[in-house]
């Protein structure tokens, strides 16, 4: 009975020459029509522009001809959602707060360009181009750069030094810049009040270029203000010889300095002050314990704060 079973499974699945040739035809059928559908879509884009300019960006590896097509096929979405801009270009990540003052784009850093309201990727291909060996040796230069929009070069353009190039923005309400007969220093006749100060005046204190002028502003805005002179030792790069050139031309008015309720400031804003992030967790947990600080003297009894940070927080403390 055994044998007989084999047999008939046997007979069942051994095929004829023709009968063989009959399913290999079937199986390429069902191939056909389960590819047709994405051939003939294939066939249909290969012909167009947008997909030949794809196919040839993949192949020669550059990142213009890669973001040309790539531009078009996103562009009927960026503008039915309204993010494609005025220049015909994707969205930039820019910076929330934009600061204008004035640099040389042949120095300025990364974070003093994205400052200035250059998103990051223009910023680094800005640096690039300089590592190369480029230079702008006018402002109208600047619009080498790739992905620097018109409305970019119109906004910077007044604020563009090249080199030794004097400053033309107006002077601040707080301090006047004239000529002056002192050849020790040609441009200002006045003394420059830290805490009011613009960048446009700074920049023309001696041995303060650009850079220097804008990390002071950054430095100042931290701390809420200067109570010293010698302050501008903490700005990163101030040499002590540059603080001697500027002394004579600077003067500090502490009135100007914002100041922090330590009973009511949280340990995030204490935190958020340079000279007080070490000792802010200390101070909210003190108050927390004994209750608010009635003066300066609470402060010189508790343990943990050494001297020099006393005589550094005292100016910018209110009880």
């Amino acid at each position: 009975m055994m044998e007989g079973w084999k047999k008939s499974l046997r007979d069942y699945l051994i095929f004829s020459r023709s009968e063989r040739n009959g399913i290999l035809i079937l199986c390429a059928l069902i191939l056909a029509v389960a590819f047709l559908p994405r051939w003939i879509d294939f066939n249909r884009h290969s012909g167009t522009k947008e997909w030949q300019e794809l196919v040839m960006a993949l192949e020669s590896d550059t990142v213009q001809l890669a973001e040309r097509p790539i531009r078009r096929f996103a562009q009927d979405n960026a503008k039915s959602n309204g993010t494609w801009n005025s220049e015909g270009s994707l969205p930039a990540n820019r910076p929330k707060t934009v600061q204008r003052f004035a640099f040389d784009p042949n120095t300025a850093d990364l974070e003093e360009l994205l400052q200035l309201g250059l998103n990051k990727k223009v910023a680094a291909t800005l640096i690039r181009y300089r590592q190369a060996g480029g230079r702008f040796r006018q402002k109208s230069d600047l619009r080498r750069i790739y992905g620097i929009t018109n409305e970019d070069y119109a906004a910077l353009e007044p604020y563009i030094r090249i080199g030794s190039e004097t400053p033309e923005e107006p002077a601040s309400d707080s301090s006047v810049r004239q000529t002056s007969p002192n050849p020790a220093h040609p441009v200002l006749s006045t003394v420059v009040e830290l805490n009011a100060a613009d960048s446009a005046l700074l920049v023309d204190l001696p041995g303060i270029g650009p850079v220097l002028a804008r990390r002071i502003i950054n430095w100042r805005s931290r701390l809420g203000g200067f109570y010293a002179v010698e302050q501008l030792l903490e700005v990163r790069g101030l040499t002590k010889e540059t603080l001697e050139q500027v002394r004579p031309w600077v003067t500090v008015d502490s009135q100007a300095i914002q100041p922090l309720n330590v009973n009511l400031a949280s340990e995030e804003q204490l935190k958020s002050h340079p000279y007080f992030r070490r000792i802010a967790t200390l101070l909210v947990s003190y108050r927390q314990h004994h209750g608010p600080y009635r003066s300066f003297g609470d402060l010189e009894q508790m343990e943990g704060i050494l001297p020099e940070e006393l005589a550094r927080i005292r100016p910018y403390l209110i009880f």
